[in-house]
């Protein structure tokens, strides 16, 4: 994937670039919020606190409706870039972008458990919520992956936007979709998506200095989300 233009005007232009990330941003939140609202299959948590489940069936739920989104997009519209993020996560890494994976890992839970959240052991342990709770990151680690960094960065990329740009606007989509799991009012909202901006950006630059593999992004996603997700949500 080393190949994939980054300043390639002829590829695509700049106007048409925008516009198919922009309407394929709005439709993959669209359908996965729609199955938030839809769906709430808490109740069928009975192993979980009403707490628990709450947050549990949000991430399944989310995870569902994302799945969902992609296939959605990949079947009416089969977008190349698409086609191209999923063999990005078949490529070959560099080493430069494993270690920036494994720095992502550090820094997040350094900064989560460090100074945020104040759960100890607890995030370990092998506990109904830890297991329950880590089902739907496997899955978000690959599709938001999939979507937020390999397909929006590819096709800004062959639009002919700049690398900055490409991180910009893939992370600013990508903390959009998180939006359902902040807190209520800006005070509240703005800190954890200007964090989840920092991380996918971070999880951008990795992807970039993969060769355009999508695999330490997405190792480094699945073992964030397994790892704080839960706990984060319930920290609210």
């Amino acid at each position: 994937m080393s190949e994939v233009p980054r300043n390639s005007p002829s590829a695509g232009s700049k106007r048409a670039a925008a516009a198919e990330v922009t309407a394929a941003t709005f439709f993959y939140l669209a359908v996965a919020f729609a199955g938030l609202r839809l769906f709430d299959i808490s109740a069928a948590m009975s192993w979980l606190t009403p707490a628990e489940a709450e947050v549990v069936s949000g991430f399944l739920v989310g995870a569902m409706g994302q799945i969902a989104a992609v296939a959605l997009l990949w079947l009416i519209l089969r977008p190349a870039d698409l086609d191209a993020s999923f063999a990005a996560t078949r490529v070959s890494s560099t080493a430069e972008g494993w270690f920036v994976a494994l720095a992502i890992i550090v820094v997040e839970a350094t900064v989560m458990f460090g100074f945020l959240l104040d759960v100890g052991w607890r995030a370990l342990e092998p506990s109904a919520v830890n297991t329950t709770g880590s089902i739907a990151p496997l899955v978000d680690g690959v599709t938001q992956e999939v979507f937020f960094r390999g397909y929006l960065i590819l096709r800004l990329a062959r639009g002919g936007y700049s690398p900055f740009l490409q991180l910009l606007f893939s992370s600013v989509a990508f903390s959009a979709i998180h939006v359902w799991y902040v807190g209520e009012g800006w005070s509240e909202a703005l800190p954890p998506l200007l964090g989840t901006v920092a991380l996918g950006a971070a999880l951008g630059w990795a992807f970039i200095r993969a060769g355009y593999s999508l695999r330490p992004p997405i190792i480094a996603h699945v073992a964030i989300l397994v790892l704080i997700q839960p706990w984060l949500a319930l920290a609210r």
